[in-house]
C-alpha cells in the first residue's frame, strides 16, 4: 500500500480543510473553518518549528489521503494528544499512518504517552477501539451534534505497552 508521512503544503490543507467542513459536527471544531483560517493554522501550527505541534500528511501510494500528528506536545510531561483524519476510509491507510505516528512519537519525540479523544458521532469510533490503546475510558456528555449529548472515548498509547505489542 505505501503508506507514508509527509510534509504539508497549503495547498495540501486546502484540500484537507474542503473535506473535512464535508464532515459537519462530529469534530471538536464547532464551526467550518474558511481558507483563512486553515492558512492561519498553517502558519501558525504547521510550518513552525517552535509550534508544540508536529503535523504531517498521510499519503498512500503519493497521493494525500489525510493528515496525522501530534498536538499539544507538553515536553516536560513526554506527553501528546493524536490527531487524525483520513479521506478514503476502510482501505487500512488509518492503521499504517497510526504505528508510523505513533513510532515517530515516541522514537523520534521521546514521548512517554499519547492520548486522544473520539466522539461517538464520529464515524472513526470503531477504529480508534480496534487499535487496542493501553488505557480507555468514557466521559460522558462530551459533545453536543444533532440534538443529542454525545460520550467520548479517551484513550492513551504507553510507550512501554505500545514497544511489548509491537515488537
Amino acid at each position: 500500500m505505501g503508506v507514508t508521512l509527509e510534509i504539508l503544503n497549503k495547498e495540501d490543507l486546502e484540500y484537507i480543510r474542503i473535506e473535512k467542513n464535508k464532515i459537519k459536527g462530529s469534530w471538536r471544531t464547532p464551526f467550518l473553518l474558511t481558507k483563512e483560517m486553515q492558512y492561519d493554522y498553517y502558519n501558525d501550527v504547521v510550518s513552525n518549528r517552535n509550534s508544540n505541534n508536529r503535523i504531517f500528511g498521510i499519503c498512500a501510494d503519493g497521493k494525500l489521503v489525510g493528515t496525522t500528528g501530534i498536538s499539544h506536545i507538553e515536553w516536560e510531561n513526554r506527553l501528546g494528544e493524536i490527531t487524525m483524519f483520513v479521506i478514503q476510509t476502510g482501505k487500512g491507510y488509518g492503521k499504517e499512518a497510526l504505528k508510523l505516528i505513533l513510532d515517530y512519537a515516541f522514537d523520534e519525540l521521546n514521548l512517554e504517552n499519547v492520548y486522544g479523544e473520539c466522539y461517538e458521532c464520529n464515524n472513526s469510533i470503531d477504529f480508534w477501539k480496534k487499535m487496542e490503546p493501553s488505557y480507555t475510558t468514557i466521559l460522558p456528555a462530551r459533545k453536543y451534534h444533532g440534538g443529542y449529548y454525545w460520550n467520548s472515548l479517551y484513550f492513551s498509547f504507553n510507550k512501554e505497552i505500545y514497544d511489548e505489542n509491537n515488537d
